[in-house]
This record gives structure tokens, sequence and C-alpha cells, in this order.
């Protein structure tokens, strides 16, 4: 009898049917199945949101370490310690037959975040902009590369660190009075924006230190990025 879980992680959803994220036959049946192993991959530092579906069937349970039901059928798995976590299904079949079935997902530690400003980021680095770029700029925040998921934060409030002051700005843009100080600023002048806060506020959750933006106002943007002297 087929069995089917559906899972959903961070915002994706896909099919999980066979264990141990292999090529498989599902017994009693003639259809092959075909799972993705990347997607096997649950996030230390997040409420994983799992949806977990078993048709055909009088009734079953899920447990596992950190895994918590909040609805029917819906789970938060939040990973502790280790490399993969185990989701146990205990599931009572319509003939009163009795079947467990372990899922197993690779744990991953989130990937760096980084401040970005037009999608630019900066790493050890400066980014070059003129004055006109940086009146209708665009401030984000950005994972890293060799992220599995597309999760996007939204940004709340950034500081803009110019000299000796401190402006803490509301939103995604530059405004008036941050404006007013750059247009004044010599070419060639520094300036950093930081504390970046997102959309996202969980007291479970453990994100990595958002990386700060460093950029330098020269008179045309010839070049991406500007290598600090070391």
């Amino acid at each position: 009898m087929q069995k089917k879980i559906s899972l959903l992680l961070l915002f994706f959803s896909f099919s999980f049917y066979a264990q141990n994220d292999t090529i498989s036959v599902v017994k009693n049946s003639n259809i092959a199945v075909v799972s993705a192993d990347k997607m096997n991959v649950v996030y230390r530092g997040l409420q994983n949101l799992i949806s977990i579906a078993v048709p055909s069937c009088r009734s079953f349970e899920a447990t596992g370490n950190g895994l918590y039901k909040y609805a029917e059928g819906k789970y938060q798995l939040i990973p502790g310690a280790g490399l993969e976590s185990i989701i146990t299904l205990d599931i009572v079949l319509n003939d009163g037959s009795t079947k467990k079935e372990e899922h197993k997902f690779r744990i991953k530690n989130l990937p760096r975040i980084s401040g970005a400003i037009n999608g630019l980021t900066c790493n050890q680095s400066v980014i070059l902009m003129c004055k006109e770029e940086l009146k209708n700029a665009i401030i984000s925040i950005d994972f890293t590369k060799d992220f599995l998921y597309e999760l996007k934060f939204k940004l709340e409030q950034f500081v803009v660190k110019i000299g000796a002051s401190s402006i803490v700005i509301s939103g995604t843009k530059f405004n008036k009075k941050v404006i007013d100080i750059i247009d004044k600023l010599p070419l060639n002048s520094i300036f950093e924006i930081q504390d970046l806060k997102s959309d996202i506020h969980c007291e479970s959750c453990c994100f990595p230190v958002i990386n700060p933006i460093k950029i330098m106002i020269v008179e045309d943007k010839k070049y991406n990025e500007y290598e600090e002297d070391k």
C-alpha cells in the first residue's frame, strides 16, 4: 500500500515516499519514486515547518527529537546537536496491521547572512558607489551562496554610521537626513550600514550575525568592489 509523506521545509514543499532518500519502489505498487536528496535538509537555528500526511491509514503518530505538533498534520522541527534528525512514523493501516518508518534529514548550520545595497554585498571589502546611486539605493538582507533554499528576509531597520554619528532608519532606504549628510561628504569618504534587523523575530532561532555594508563614495562607479589595504 502506497504511503505518501508530504513535507514543507522552509516555505518549500516536496513529496517524500521512500526512506533514506533513495530511489525505491513502494511495496504493493508498480510506481517508482525518486526523491531529491539535497532537499532532505533541516537548518539548525530555524523552526523548520513540516506537514505530514499518510493517506489510506487509520492513524499515525510522528515523533522525533525537536519535533512539535501545533495543528493536525502540522509540525515544527527544531534540530539540536548532531548531523542528522530522524522523524519516526508509527502507522496503523486500514487492515489493523502496523508499520514503522524512519525518515532522516541532514542538519546544516545557517550560512553567513550579509547586508546588501542594490543587491551588492561586501566581504572584507568596500563597495564603490556615487552619490546619485545612494539617493535611491535599496538596503536588504541576503544569504551567501551554498544555501539550498530561497529564504528571504524583509529588512525592518538599519543604522548608518557616518563618522561619529549613528542614524537609525526604519525601512529599506536612506532618509532625507542621511542623504543630506552624504551630499556634503567629500569623495573617497567611507561609511557603514550596521545593525540590520529583519522581520523574523524568534526567541528559539539563533541567526548568525548579519555582516555590515561598507561603502566608499566615488565620482563614478567604475568597480564593484575595492579591496582594502592589508
